[in-house]
């Protein structure tokens, strides 16, 4: 069975971060087309593809809690880059004039890394505070669903909460999960999950987990969407959810995933963090010009 697991198993997580870098980008010009109301179909689309982008920084960001060496320094990375997404968004809304309702997605990363280290934590009641991060998620969403005449915003901007509510921090914590399940799976089908520990029949394991958990959680934000949507509720949903659906479309990568690294020089992984902030000012100034 191993040589043709080998065969399943192809992508390295050099490939997971250039997909999600590029369908990222994708989705924030197909925003701002938008925004502007250029090419509307074929911003759709962009949308549509910029949907992949989430789950597989998610992903990524499981793995790279599970998999780095100094946790201190990779959530010190994202909290560099999130406050730069946080300066650059301050300056949008008051240098110029340009008012969006995103969240800052770095906050939803932090918060599921936080969560995931709780988790991986011996000590129960470490273990138990992997709940707090979910609950801000949570939190985020009814204080801005419930906000129909923007009295919360004045005080709790958007710039200052999670882009996806709950969602990405769930998703985080799912592709975490994915690997205690996968050994109690091993065991119920009755091999030893020690001596399969690194091969690629654990990582296509892990793997069939991790993609139940983005269908289950998907399933799970679209309906509450739904539901607040089609139901007379104080509730006001402010995203897609029809279009949110797509994102299960990102399980196919994570279904190829080797669990091998791949490609990391220096400037790919320091780039990799750079190019989200660096790739929005690009893009609301290439729009701001054009449509000034």
């Amino acid at each position: 069975m191993e040589p043709e697991a080998r065969k399943i198993n192809i992508l390295p997580s050099f490939v997971l971060k250039v997909v999600a870098l590029l369908t990222m980008a994708l989705d924030h010009i197909g925003f701002m087309m938008l925004e502007y109301s250029v090419a509307t179909q074929v911003a759709d689309i962009f949308r549509i593809i910029g949907r992949l982008a989430l789950p597989l920084f998610a992903f990524c960001i499981a793995e790279g809690v599970i998999h780095t060496r100094s946790f201190g320094k990779y959530i010190f990375r994202m909290g560099i880059i999130g406050t730069l997404v946080l300066i650059a968004q301050i300056v949008m809304k008051y240098g110029m004039n340009f008012e969006i309702y995103q969240g800052n997605i770095f906050i939803d990363l932090i918060l599921g890394a936080l969560a995931v280290k709780a988790l991986m934590d011996k000590r129960v009641w470490i273990k138990v505070l992997a709940i707090f991060p979910l609950l801000i998620g949570i939190a985020s969403f009814f204080m801005f669903a419930m906000d129909r005449t923007y009295t919360f915003t004045q005080f709790f901007p958007y710039y200052l909460r999670t882009q996806y509510d709950f969602f990405a921090i769930a998703l985080i914590i799912g592709f975490y999960l994915s690997y205690p399940l996968a050994k109690s799976m091993l065991k119920i089908i009755g091999l030893q999950p020690d001596l399969y520990q690194g091969t690629n029949i654990e990582r296509m394991t892990i793997n069939c987990f991790s993609v139940a958990f983005l269908i289950i959680i998907a399933t799970l934000y679209w309906g509450i969407g739904f539901f607040l949507m089609s139901n007379n509720t104080p509730f006001e949903v402010y995203w897609n959810i029809d279009a949110q659906n797509y994102c299960m479309i990102a399980g196919a990568f994570i279904l190829l995933y080797s669990g091998k690294r791949g490609y990391n020089a220096s400037w790919f992984q320091y780039g990799s963090y750079v190019f989200y902030p660096l790739h929005l000012v690009l893009i609301y100034l290439v729009f701001y010009i054009i449509f000034m």
